[in-house]
């Protein structure tokens, strides 16, 4: 799952851009589902009571906390997604679509009477060994909108993308470096003109599981860290965010309960002691 608050679960997948390999894994991975998981629908709802009574409110009126249903294809990959505001009338439609490599290679907005809002197009080249080397966004009547090109290391895992407008102007470079077990420990964005926009550095455990993350705002200058702390299911049950004091702005706990494939369909997330939303999660599986 991903930083509950700071970003809810079903976003990530909507502006994922690259990936830290050259082999990327299917979304029931990056939405951390166990089993052939076939949809996913998800409600946040707001919290009543005190911390010893917990219950269930009113959904979310909030504009970023959506509705949201997602569709999987048996190889695990987000298919269609459907977000609706708390009243359950549909926003947004999404339909992805495949190559036989299991790239994306199209991706539909659709508005909720059904019209075409916009369609996008992925198209991309690989080197001798299957490693990604380019990959370009196509819109409108197939106009190219941008081209994100890619270095790999032997491993196959991304050392640097450049990102280039339609014009071909250059615009942004990023680059990532790995541990000796391939998991990302570093990642750095840079302008055109070489100015460092941030620096982020990774820690991790020895089951690879990440367990913090200290931003900055160039190379050095510190801007905030996470450290992170899991459950036995392997999700998020604690997260201390640190600020530039060096002391914790905020505390995040989880709670979850779990359906018999360990997904959790039921998460209450508490800052700094006090309930502040409810999850309800219902997944059905092929």
């Amino acid at each position: 799952m991903s930083k509950p608050a700071i970003g809810v679960l079903f976003f990530f997948i909507m502006n994922q851009l690259v990936c830290a390999q050259a082999t990327p894994h299917n979304d029931w991975y990056y939405f951390e589902l166990k089993g052939n998981v076939k949809s996913l629908h998800q409600t946040m709802y707001q919290t009543t009571g005190k911390i010893d009574r917990i219950k269930q409110g009113n959904k979310e009126k909030d504009t970023w906390k959506k509705e949201t249903h997602c569709l999987f294809n048996d190889k695990g990959y987000l298919v269609e997604e459907d977000l609706t505001n708390p009243s359950g009338a549909l926003l947004q439609k999404f339909i992805y679509v495949y190559d036989p490599q299991l790239e994306r290679v199209d991706k539909t907005t659709f508005f909720p009477d059904g019209a075409m809002a916009s369609k996008e197009k992925f198209v991309y080249q690989y080197d001798d060994k299957g490693y990604i080397t380019e990959r370009d966004l196509l819109k409108g009547d197939d106009n190219l909108n941008e081209k994100i090109t890619y270095k790999c290391n032997d491993k196959g895992s991304i050392i640097e993308t450049n990102a280039f407008k339609a014009d071909g102007i250059f615009y942004m470079k990023t680059t990532f470096g790995y541990d000796d077990n391939e998991k990302l420990i570093e990642k750095s964005e840079y302008e055109s003109n070489g100015k460092q926009n941030y620096r982020v550095g990774y820690k991790v455990n020895g089951d690879g599981k990440r367990i913090g993350e200290t931003w900055y705002e160039d190379s050095a200058t510190f801007r905030i860290n996470y450290v992170y702390r899991y459950d036995t299911h392997g999700n998020y049950s604690e997260i201390s965010v640190c600020k530039k004091n060096g002391k914790a702005s905020k505390m995040l706990v989880m709670e979850y309960v779990y359906d018999k494939n360990e997904n959790w369909i039921r998460e209450i997330e508490f800052e700094n002691d006090k309930p502040s939303y409810i999850i309800q999660r219902t997944i059905e599986y092929f």
